[in-house]
């Protein structure tokens, strides 16, 4: 079996001390690591903290972000899962997402968590499928 060419997407130094990539494309899959809205200090802005629709959003598009790194985009994501802080912010997170991906329907799984930090309302990961390189 030949082995399929692994390839880093936003692997950077952002201070925090973590050995991870924003995502990783290995052949026709891509995998995006929990995304939210952390600055590069790895803290949650003042103007988002419990704003759970912002949050959705904003994390939505870093995850197009490094999609479209990776060749694909946003549209290629075949499932999700969402980490939500307070499993009351659903009926938010859930109102961005229908508006943002209207007819797409990719699969997802949404679970309430403790996050790693209090001001996080969501975090979400991502697996792509996109037309080989």
């Amino acid at each position: 079996m030949k082995k399929l060419d692994r390839r880093y997407i936003g692997h950077a130094e952002n201070g925090l001390g973590f050995s991870i990539s924003a995502g990783l494309r290995q052949g026709n899959l891509v995998f995006v690591s929990g995304a939210g809205t952390i600055d590069e200090d790895g803290r949650v802005p003042e103007a988002l903290r419990n704003d759970t629709a912002a949050q959705t959003r904003l994390t939505l598009d870093e995850i197009d972000r490094v999609l479209r790194e990776a060749g694909g985009s946003l549209e290629d994501a075949v499932m999700f899962t969402v980490f939500l802080g307070n499993a009351a912010d659903f009926p938010a997170m859930n109102q961005v997402w229908t508006e943002r991906f209207k007819d797409l329907r990719p699969t997802r799984t949404t679970v309430g968590v403790e996050l790693m930090d209090p001001d996080l309302c969501v975090e979400i990961n991502a697996i792509a499928v996109i037309d080989p390189a």
